[in-house]
Parts: C-alpha cells; structure tokens; sequence
C-alpha cells in the first residue's frame, strides 16, 4: 500500500514514535524498572504499584463513561464505521478503487479491513490518547467523545491493529481498559 503524506514510510521512524509516545504516557519498560529495582527494589515496588492504580482509575473512567455513553456492547460497531467513515482513501481513489471496509466474523474473533491510506503519526498519536482525535470527521454523531475506538473493548479483550509500518497490540484486563504494548514490525521483528 501506498503512503500518503505524514505516513509512516519507514520502520526506525515508526519504532522510534511508538516509544515516544509510550514515554509520553507514562509507560516505564522493564529496564527503567530493573535500573531503579538495582537501586532500590523497594522503590521499584512502590512505582510498579502507583503505575497500576493509575492505569486502573483512568481505565475505569473511561469504562465508566463508555458503558453511561453506550447502551449496548456492540456500540463498537457503529464506532469502527464512523472511523472508516473518516478515513483518508485518496490512494484507493487515485487507483480507481472504490472506499471500502469490510468485516469479517468468526465465532472467536472479528477482522476489519479497510483501504485508506493508512496510519500517519497524528493517528497513532490520537489512538494511544483519551479525548483527542485526529480525523477530520471527529465531531461526527457517533464518534465525538473521544474514545471511540475504545469501545472495542467493551466487547474485546485484546486488539491488534496492522497499517502501514505499525503493527498495534492493545490488551484489556479486569479493572484497565488497556495496556498498549504497540511496537512497530519491520521485516522480522
């Protein structure tokens, strides 16, 4: 596929802004952890801990808010399409391709496909966000709180998202809407 301006072309650059905003979200990996572990392994307790209730409280706020937003779990649905309806497909067009999203349903699981143009960073930056998005449609009548794509988890508990140079995996556990453990796929990585 083809990448429009602001897309993501290459795999250092991808890796490279998943761990920024990973860094911007707080997220401490495990040689952060083993560094203050080596100093302190009280310390590295205490942060492990007060990073869990974080991500517990915001989870639950969302939750909250999608579950009093929402009155049906297959809400999701209706949000996917809102975001494709959004979507960039001036590549399809300029091939003479018509926009598209189709799903696809099995008994464990659910796979969308879409063709735009495919994630720039300003999207990645909006998924891996709460209240912010980056689509042009985003005041739309569905998708205009800002955890749109969030709601899968009301119906999922683990996500993945493949576009462009990223390959995204969101988990949802008991108590947190989810973990991001995106990274970018390169080849064999």
């Amino acid at each position: 596929m083809s990448t429009s301006e602001g897309a993501v072309s290459d795999g250092p650059t991808a890796r490279d802004l998943v761990r920024e905003i990973a860094k911007d979200r707080g997220y401490l990996g495990e040689d952060q952890l083993a560094a203050i572990g080596a100093i302190n392994p009280d310390l590295r307790r205490e942060v492990e801990e007060a990073l869990l209730r974080k991500d517990e409280m915001i989870g639950s706020a969302v939750l909250t808010l999608a579950r009093n937003l929402y009155t049906s779990n297959a809400r999701f649905v209706f949000e996917l399409l809102q975001n494709a309806d959004d979507n960039n497909y001036s590549t399809a067009i300029s091939q003479g391709q018509d926009p598209y999203v189709s799903f696809k349903i099995w008994p464990d699981k659910v796979s969308i496909e879409c063709n735009e143009n495919g994630f720039t960073h300003e999207n990645l930056r909006a998924i891996c966000a709460i209240g912010k998005s980056s689509k042009v449609g985003a005041a739309g009548y569905i998708g205009e709180k800002g955890i749109g794509f969030k709601s899968v988890f009301m119906a999922a508990w683990k996500v993945h998202i493949q576009s462009n140079d990223f390959f995204l995996l969101f988990y949802s556990s008991e108590g947190r809407l989810w973990t991001w453990h995106g990274h970018a796929c390169v080849g064999g990585d």
